[in-house]
């Protein structure tokens, strides 16, 4: 039987979408959508193995880090009558240099393990096996994905492994989902890899609240529970990209949380969709959940109106005037980049106009956003009612 195994899910002689079709795509839900399985999933470290039988028959395995010791699982996904055997995927695994833990059928039998904690009425845990269905239609509502762009509900269960997964309840419904899955394979930048271990952390993949439970502190409180649950784990860094001209997810990761970010990914995602109609570019936000900076954020939790302005940073460049012009020869201490208030409502009323504003902003993150220059830490206003990223340097951070 002839293997091939994929090092970080990148080899020229596959094609994702190509496997992803002999696996049955669009039509089969246990599959992972093509935007994870391209732009995350070698980020998490995550290998690909694909067995090929003399009938042309393909087994795919999807390798998904497990631990610190580099283990994996081995999520299995086949084509029509594959018939390769557990045992012979780990012995093939093993003798590449793969530890593997759990071999992990999607169609199998699994167990999910719901737990409930009471906050601010919201009920908030794990999802059992039904409430693990529900998440994959709430990912359709929040965002508008095709069925081909939702996650497998099987994930959630107990075997798979999942280094998050949280359910937001109210009335017995899921309202709000939180999910995330082990990374390994990063170290942190200059003075912080003496402080933190980045080498095994948390890849929070998607987060969502219904439309009509927003803003009532639900995501935070999903953060949270996530917080709490990864430094049980011995884990310092939890990751997650967003979209940097959403300026309510910015408030959240960086004033409410204390998120950080200094590393910008321009047309990270090869999609569309209702939030997403131009580039879909994206920040990497790195949260150091035991730095005195999120530890005292989420002990005192801010509101979100509770925006400093930019008047009273000092030695400060705002790099961009909306989406109009820009400069990449700032030289001061600090930067601002402006950002849309209604980010969403530009790409509804005015792709033109959602288009430069992605195209300004793509040039002045990119320039500017890197260990070395930048990193982004806040939501600022103006008086006139404008909105900024601001961009300090990292040694300048006081309390990381």
């Amino acid at each position: 039987m002839a293997r091939e195994i994929l090092q970080d899910g990148v080899n020229a002689s596959l094609d994702i979408d190509n496997l992803r079709q002999e696996l049955g795509a669009p039509h089969n839900p246990s599959l992972f959508p093509p935007h994870f399985l391209k732009a995350t999933f070698p980020k998490i470290g995550g290998r690909i193995a694909v067995f090929l039988q003399e009938d042309g028959n393909k087994t795919a395995v999807f390798l998904f880090p497990r631990d610190a010791k580099g283990n994996f699982t081995a999520r299995v996904a086949c084509s029509s009558n594959s018939n390769v055997s557990d045992s012979e995927i780990v012995e093939v695994l093993n003798s590449s240099g793969l530890p593997c833990t759990e071999v992990y059928n999607s169609e199998g039998k699994h167990t999910f393990n719901a737990t409930h904690k009471l906050i601010d009425g919201v009920d908030i845990g794990r999802p059992d096996e039904a409430e693990a269905v529900q998440v994959r239609e709430l990912q359709r509502q929040v965002w508008g994905s095709t069925e081909d762009f939702l996650y497998p509900p099987d994930i959630h269960s107990v075997e798979f492994g999942l280094a998050t997964t949280l359910v937001a309840r109210q009335d017995g419904q899921p309202i709000g989902l939180l999910f995330g899955f082990y990374k390994s394979g990063h170290e942190l930048p200059g003075s912080l890899s003496e402080k933190y271990d980045g080498k095994f952390r948390v890849e929070s993949q998607l987060m969502g609240v219904s439309a009509d439970s927003r803003f009532k502190g639900i995501g935070t409180n999903l953060k949270r529970e996530q917080a709490i649950a990864t430094r049980a784990e011995g884990i310092d860094v939890i990751n997650w990209t967003v979209d940097p001209l959403q300026l309510p997810n910015a408030i959240l990761n960086f004033n409410k949380l204390g998120g950080i970010c200094y590393e910008y990914h321009p047309n990270y995602y090869q999609f569309q969709n209702a939030l997403n109609q131009v580039r879909a570019s994206r920040l990497a936000i790195e949260w150091l959940i035991n730095s005195p900076r999120v530890e005292a954020r989420l002990a005192n939790p801010v509101s979100g109106k509770e925006l400093r302005d930019i008047s009273q940073i000092g030695d400060i460049t705002v790099v961009n005037d909306k989406s109009e012009s820009h400069t990449l020869d700032a030289n001061s201490k600090n930067i601002a980049i402006q950002i849309p208030e209604d980010w969403n409502g530009v790409q509804k009323r005015d792709l033109a106009l959602a288009t430069k504003w992605r195209g300004v902003t793509d040039m002045v993150l990119e320039h500017y956003i890197r260990p070395d220059r930048f990193t982004l830490t806040e939501v600022l206003i103006d008086s006139g009612g404008n909105f900024y990223l601001l961009g300090q340097r990292l040694e300048d951070i006081v309390d990381l």
